[in-house]
């Protein structure tokens, strides 16, 4: 950004779409609420990887969950979980850390481990078997969950949430520009320009052909 004026200027203009998007947008109560019944709080975790790539043998497999129910059994006789990370966990950028993650949403995570991590359901708790992912064979302890609140004491973040969702959304801000200058029947004078908006709308009405089409 080349000045104060052009930033201001950027920040005015990102204003203005959120502005947008949240009245096209236009969410109810029941959007609201249906958003918030399938809310889940974020959690934190630690986690020890034995890794098994996809690739790995049948026996470099088992040795690996072989390895990770040791460590299992070791931690209910009493072993101290972060140490026990930071020297068998194949996870380097969390095992110095005593193999903690987090707090995290359930979609930022495989499948597999965002499973297991969840059906944790108290703090210290920790799953009773390895979990297997793409990476190999996990050990997560939780440590702990995020509080849902009353849906009134949570209107106002969840309506954040799904507003962000739709600012992040290129396809929809597309489109909502495109149904802003329709609504506007904006006219150009300007020669040169004239057939920049006639352009814009028509890359725009073949774009949402092919996305129904698909």
């Amino acid at each position: 950004i080349a000045s104060v004026d052009a930033y201001r200027q950027t920040i005015y203009l990102n204003k203005l779409m959120t502005e947008a998007v949240k009245k096209a947008a236009n969410f109810s109560e029941e959007d609201i609420k249906a958003y918030y019944d399938a809310w889940e709080p974020q959690i934190t975790v630690q986690h020890i990887l034995i890794a098994a790539k996809a690739d790995a043998s049948d026996e470099e497999k088992a040795a690996a969950k072989t390895k990770a129910e040791e460590l299992i059994q070791q931690l209910k006789d009493g072993a101290d979980f972060a140490e026990l990370a930071k020297a068998n966990s194949a996870d380097t950028g969390t095992a110095a850390k005593g193999g903690q993650i987090g707090p995290f949403k359930r979609s930022d995570m495989v499948t597999e481990f965002s499973t297991a991590a969840y059906d944790l359901k108290n703090a210290g708790d920790i799953t009773e078997t390895p979990v297997q992912t793409q990476f190999g064979y996990h050990i997560i302890k939780l440590v702990s969950k995020e509080e849902k609140k009353p849906f009134d004491e949570m209107k106002e973040q969840m309506e954040k949430e799904m507003l962000d969702a739709k600012l992040k959304d290129s396809a929809y801000l597309h489109q909502t520009m495109v149904d802003l200058v329709k609504a506007a029947d904006v006219k150009i004078t300007d020669e040169s320009l004239q057939n920049a908006l006639k352009n814009f709308l028509q890359a725009a009405d073949s774009q949402t052909t092919t996305t129904t089409a698909k």
